[in-house]
């Protein structure tokens, strides 16, 4: 396959996979509104969510989020999987390390 088609086809593939996002997006809309007004109201979780942005390894989350907060590491850690469990954040996998970026869920 020659480069532009490569182009052409991973464009198109880009544009049907937002049109899958909108439309669950559009499904979700009470849960997601849920969702961000959680994040907004716990600072835990919006620690969390500002450091996730695929440069801070999963470790230094829960340390530095548990500093700030003055809360526990464990406490930490059940609030990520929470953001996993949610979408609001995904886990990328480096090796051995994790990482976790923002999916984009709830703006």
């Amino acid at each position: 396959m020659a480069e532009e088609d490569t182009v052409m086809l991973l464009k198109e593939i880009s544009r049907k996979l937002d049109q899958l996002i909108i439309l669950t997006k559009m499904g979700r809309q009470e849960e997601i509104r849920k969702i961000a007004a959680n994040v907004r109201g716990d600072p835990i979780l919006g620690e969390i969510r500002k450091l996730s942005d695929g440069t801070v390894l999963s470790s230094q989350i829960k340390s530095m989020v548990s500093k700030a907060t003055s809360k526990s590491e464990s406490l930490v850690e059940k609030k990520i999987y929470e953001l996993v469990d949610d979408g609001v954040i995904v886990p990328i996998r480096k090796g051995r390390e994790i990482y976790y970026i923002d999916s984009g869920l709830i703006g």
